[in-house]
């Protein structure tokens, strides 16, 4: 079984919208492929955080789910199939 892996970005005001969080999360995408190949990648995003939201669309994933296993707390579940790298 992979060990869960967990992700969590902080962006600094001035950085906001110069593409810093879709890029970081392209090269994780890339790693997890190259180091790990799973064959689903999973965010777990709050429901009105539309940036990251965003960020998880344009790396290629969609909507999956809302999580409501707490009772006070919604989570956006968005998720993509990764394919291993190849080895060039």
């Amino acid at each position: 079984m992979l060990p869960s892996w967990k992700s969590a970005t902080t962006s600094v005001v001035g950085c906001r919208g110069h593409g810093f969080a879709t890029e970081a999360a392209r090269a994780c995408v890339e790693l997890v492929a190259q180091e790990f190949a799973p064959t689903l990648l999973t965010a777990i995003i709050h429901p009105e955080n539309a940036a990251s939201r965003g960020v998880a669309e344009k790396v290629g994933m969609t909507h999956i789910d809302d999580d409501h296993a707490h009772p006070w707390i919604v989570r956006t579940v968005m998720g993509m199939q990764v394919s291993p790298a190849s080895s060039d």
